[in-house]
């Protein structure tokens, strides 16, 4: 019994190396396709975008329609919650 797990212990020495090799290799593929589905998903822009600045008019009126918001719900809608 103690010969046979010599052997064994001999054999996973030599089969751990190879493994953490494997493991690297595995790892830089996968680092190496990441790369390519990164430069796919997000390609450079041709053109570069612009600021564009666009200028309010100060009118009464608007300020007010701005500050009157629609209800969420008519009123007939309001009432018919819960009457399915």
């Amino acid at each position: 019994m103690k010969r046979w797990l010599a052997r064994f212990d001999a054999a996973c020495g030599w089969i751990n190396p190879g493994l953490v090799v494997a493991a690297f290799v595995l790892a830089v593929l996968d680092v190496a396709a990441a790369g390519q589905r990164w430069a796919v998903a997000h390609p450079r822009a041709a053109v570069s975008a612009k600021a564009v600045t666009v200028a309010a008019k100060n009118d009464i009126k608007n300020d007010i329609k701005s500050e009157q918001c629609a209800p969420a719900l008519p009123p007939e809608l309001r009432d018919m919650i819960g009457r399915d």
